[in-house]
Formats: C-alpha cells, structure tokens, sequence
C-alpha cells in the first residue's frame, strides 16, 4: 500500500493506492472515509490498482475553508490526483454522495472513463423536500454539534437486521472526526448540485447502478427507474440492505463489482 498527500488548489488531499493493474478510483460519501472501501479493497487489490481518496474533511484530508464549495469542486480535487497519477482508461465508483462526484467528474472528463459506478446514488439534483430535510440536519448540527448527529442518522443507514454489525459501531467510532463546518459543506454542495441524468442518458460507456432495497437516502423505487437512462445499465439489487452494500451484504457487492470492473476493463 502507498499512502500520498497531493497539495491540490485548497489544502492537501490523502489517498491510498492498493494493488497494480488498470485503474479503478472509489469515492466515499458523507460521513465516511477511505476506509468504507476496506473490504472491496482487499478483493479488488490482487487484478487492479485501487486509488481511494479521503475527500476534504474527512479521513486524512484537511477541511476545505470555504463555504462555497460545490460538487463540481470535489471532482476537481480527484481530477487533480488522476492528473498526478497519469490514469487513462480507468473506472470511478461511488458511494452516495461519491456517485455524485463520480458523476461530475463523468461529465467534465468523459474520455478518460471506460466506466463508472453508483453506489446507492443518484443522477437527480435533490428535491425540494430533500433540500428541506438537508437544511433541518444543518440546523440540527448547529444546534447539537456534529457527533451527536452522526450518533443519530448513522444508524438509518442500515436495516435493523444489520444493527449490531461491528462495520456500523467503526463508523460510529469513526465520526468523532468530523467538523460541524465540513458536514454542513457537504450538505450545501449536495443541495446546490445539477440534476446530471444527461451524463447516464449520453454514456457510451457501461454504468453499474447498485441499489438496497431498504434504502430510505436513495429509495430503491428512484434507483430502478434511472436504470433505463443509459444505453447500458448494469443494475444490481441488495435485498438485505439499506445504504450501506459495501457493509451489509459484502460477498454479494465484492461479487457485482469485481464482475463489473472485469467487464469494463478485464483484469490484470
């Protein structure tokens, strides 16, 4: 394993590079870092070369200051790090807010993608509905601070059968690392972000799209219908699980994924 720190326009940003082989980067979401991948990291690692950036405030990575930051802003700091790492051809997944970013990056650089991943995203730019509930946990961090609130909606990621997972009680362990200005950041940029479902509609490209069939931040319902959008779909469904696939049935996302990573690039 290499572990980097890459100064991009604002302050520096971590990742880590797993295995050898053709590229694949893998993009976290809110409330997490570059250790949510752990598991796929360690299957993946023996055919391909795994890049998993902590963004700016989470994991390794310094906060960014501003408070004008946008998902766009995100993709850039990756771009940055596939400029350095001189990657061509390679896929990006990601999870929630990470398949928003995989996303903005697809549609400022599509010619370097042979393919990209939703993990329990979405193309849509949030609702008004969405935008209200972001804006109540902005006022509930404000008012409670940031570990209380990750005490508090880690748990709604996961299905009840998956309470006791010891991955959920690491997460929680894991967000007393999180500044109230970097989770606020987050859900500013995830509100002010563009609806990109033209980037899936327009793809040459093939798209995994994994969706849990309890999942209450992207419901599976949403999730089914964005898989007509592009020219090919691969759509996988996690019977057993709410938002976090990655954690809650592993065997099942290691299996989809590898197979995906396979098609899109072969193996090493």
């Amino acid at each position: 394993m290499q572990e980097k720190m890459l100064n991009t326009n604002a302050n520096p940003i971590f990742y880590r590079i797993n295995g050898e082989g053709r590229a694949v980067v893998l993009i976290h979401g809110f409330g997490e870092d570059g250790r949510i991948w752990d598991e796929m990291v360690n299957s993946l690692e023996k055919n391909y070369r795994c890049i998993i950036p902590d963004l700016p405030g989470s994991g390794m990575s310094e906060a960014w200051e501003s408070k004008n930051i946008s998902i766009a802003d995100y993709a850039e700091a990756i771009h940055q790090i596939v400029e350095d790492e001189q990657l061509k051809d390679f896929c990006m997944i990601g999870h929630s807010m990470g398949g928003y970013i995989t996303l903005a990056y697809a549609d400022a650089y599509p010619q370097r993608l042979t393919g990209i991943g939703l993990f329990h995203s979405t193309a849509l730019a949030d609702a008004e509905e969405k935008k209200e509930s972001r804006k109540k946990a902005i006022a509930f961090i404000q008012e409670n601070g940031p570990l209380k609130f990750m005490q508090a909606s880690i748990q709604s990621l996961f299905t009840s059968e998956h309470a006791n997972l010891p991955a959920l009680k690491q997460l929680l362990d894991q967000a007393t690392s999180f500044s109230g200005e970097t989770l606020i950041q987050y859900y500013a940029a995830m509100m002010q972000r563009k609806d990109l479902t033209k980037v899936l509609v327009n793809s040459n490209i093939p798209v995994l799209l994994i969706a849990g069939v309890d999942d209450q931040a992207i419901p599976f319902e949403q999730s089914l219908k964005e898989s007509s959008l592009a020219a090919e779909t691969h759509f996988h469904v996690l019977r057993y699980t709410a938002h976090m696939g990655m954690l809650e049935e592993p065997e099942k996302s290691n299996y989809i994924l590898a197979n995906y990573l396979h098609f899109c690039m072969g193996a090493s």
